[in-house]
């Protein structure tokens, strides 16, 4: 009776879904879309990802896909994500702006973070798991099992989750570039000046006083 009575209420509540209601849902997506920081980083983070995967096959002569989804390697997609950032942002409210200040240093702590704290956390990973690999089967925290039973993979802790400075550096270097590359793409399309300026790209060197 219950799941009729919610189902009951789930039709009545999509007959009621107004045009407003839709109206309002397309507006937010299409100002999702058209919000020229958010898309440039994005595009910067997925195209660093997707570079992991070759950088990978150039290293170790086999093509792993699952480089897409992990964390670490070359280059570092946070690096790039957050230099995209800082690239679009300075170039629509300008150099001199409190916003690009702001985004500059989330920036710098999240590039010494990746080289830094994430780094040793995961060569810390690495000696835990050669620890509790030495430890008795009995041990609870042990990744060993009888003879016929499978290991616990899931007590091995993540290894690669840091990047190295060239890493680092790499990715930082993919945001600038790729970063500005969409920033000119879009002031010559008329896009520039999308939650912002109109008729294209802001000035650079825009003070943000008087």
């Amino acid at each position: 009776m219950a799941a009729v009575t919610l189902q009951w209420h789930c039709l009545e509540r999509c007959r009621r879904w107004s045009s407003t209601d839709q109206s309002m849902l397309a507006l937010t997506l299409w100002q999702l879309a058209h919000n020229l920081p958010l898309s440039v980083a994005v595009t910067c983070a997925v195209v660093a990802q997707l570079a992991k995967v070759f950088t990978h096959y150039h290293v170790a002569r086999e093509w792993d896909w699952r480089r897409v989804l992990t964390s670490g390697g070359m280059p570092s997609s946070h690096a790039a994500l957050v230099n995209g950032l800082v690239c679009a942002v300075g170039s629509q409210q300008g150099l001199g702006s409190d916003l690009f200040a702001v985004v500059a240093i989330f920036a710098l702590v999240v590039m010494y973070d990746a080289q830094g704290v994430r780094l040793h956390a995961g060569r810390q990973a690495a000696v835990l798991n050669a620890l509790v690999a030495d430890l008795p089967v009995e041990h609870p925290a042990s990744t060993r099992r009888a003879p016929g039973e499978l290991p616990q993979s899931s007590l091995q802790l993540a290894t690669n989750i840091g990047h190295t400075r060239s890493q680092v550096a790499a990715g930082a270097a993919l945001g600038w570039l790729l970063g500005g590359a969409l920033v000119i793409a879009s002031g010559s399309s008329g896009a520039g000046g999308v939650g912002g300026e109109g008729g294209g790209a802001s000035p650079v060197f825009r003070s943000s006083t008087p």
